[in-house]
């Protein structure tokens, strides 16, 4: 890994303009949603094409008698951790410690990232 030990000070000049990073962290938690909008992309949430008040719902059969695993219902929305690859560096401040990167880094502000080249 570049003659980087545990523990050594790892420093902003180590990066250039125009090299291509990723940067994992997680992502911004947003609780307990339901399944319109946890799976579901805004375009279709918009247009959808069924109902969503008043249609008949019938009842279904008990079998299996439980939910199978992945099928995409309400629950518990962000706070995973993610990666976004090929990230462009376009500044590199070594005075003041800063990487200026294009594009969206996963997570709240002030919240602690891990970049890599790649």
């Amino acid at each position: 890994m570049d003659g980087f030990k545990i523990g050594d000070l790892i420093k902003a000049d180590s990066f250039s303009e125009g090299d291509f990073i990723a940067v994992s962290g997680i992502s911004k938690g947003k609780g307990f949603q339901g399944g319109m909008k946890r799976h579901i992309s805004k375009a279709v949430l918009l247009h959808t094409d069924r109902p969503l008040q008043g249609a008949r719902v019938y009842r279904a059969s008990s079998y299996p008698s439980r939910v199978w695993k992945g099928i995409r219902m309400a629950g518990h929305m962000g706070c995973d951790r993610v990666t976004i690859q090929k990230m462009k560096v376009i500044d590199v401040r070594p005075d003041q410690n800063l990487i200026l990167v294009k594009g969206a880094i996963p997570g709240p502000a002030n919240s602690i990232v891990e970049i890599r080249k790649g």
